[in-house]
């Protein structure tokens, strides 16, 4: 696994869309709408990913169960989440379900969680049955003209720096070199953040995000400006 971010929050459209009625419990009880993507990066270096989401429902779950640990740990475990996410994704949720609690009016109470994972793997299908052989030797045709251009030395050079605290959870890893992002990190204008020496030697080879393909600036085309 190279990194995992999950954002816990209320889930305001539901909240504005669902009026409750007389039939709503007694005691304040979740809602749970959990969204699993996994994004599979098989060859950075040559920008291929794929990305597969899924979407779990956890519904009138009670607010003592919902309070307990246990009750987290085994969605998480359905969903197959690596084991050394759970930690963090345990405590996120439950201090989102603490803070909603607060609101002793409302009984039904509907939260949103977002679970993203980076994985390194070298298993994705990418065949695509809608297009022909000639399709696809175009794609790579231009893929290969594009792949190869560096990025400008002014872009390289205006790249932000990234101080993060020490021991950040949500550092995650480099998508190049695939080792701990520790403290400094070095964030493209498409946020994604990577090891300067990475990200440098790369962009002195191909001008786009090894993640997102984002087009950095290149030689050529400050030259035709």
């Amino acid at each position: 696994m190279d990194e995992y971010l999950c954002d816990v929050y209320p889930d305001p459209y539901t909240n504005d869309l669902v009026s409750e009625n007389p039939s709503s419990p007694k005691d304040q009880c979740f809602n749970v709408e959990i969204k699993h993507t996994e994004t599979y990066v098989i060859n950075a270096r040559n920008f291929l990913s794929c990305e597969e989401s899924q979407y779990h429902s956890f519904k009138n779950i009670p607010r003592d169960e919902m309070m307990q640990e246990t009750t987290i740990l085994g969605w998480l475990s359905s969903m197959t989440v690596p084991k050394d996410a759970h930690k963090v994704m345990v405590a996120k949720i439950l201090d989102c379900a603490r803070r909603m609690t607060l609101n002793k009016d409302k009984k039904v109470l509907y939260m949103r969680v977002d679970i993203n994972i980076t994985i390194a793997t070298e298993d994705c299908d990418y065949s695509d049955d809608d297009n022909d052989d000639s399709d696809s030797d175009d794609d790579n045709d231009e893929d290969e003209e594009h792949r190869f251009v560096p990025a400008s030395n002014s872009s390289i050079e205006e790249l932000e720096t990234i101080n993060e605290q020490e021991g950040c959870v949500n550092c995650g890893k480099c998508a190049i070199c695939f080792e701990d992002i520790n403290v400094v990190s070095v964030q493209m204008p498409c946020l994604h953040k990577f090891h300067k020496n990475c990200i440098v030697d790369w962009l002195k080879i191909s001008g786009f995000c090894p993640l997102c393909r984002f087009p950095m600036p290149s030689e050529e085309g400050e030259k035709e400006c």
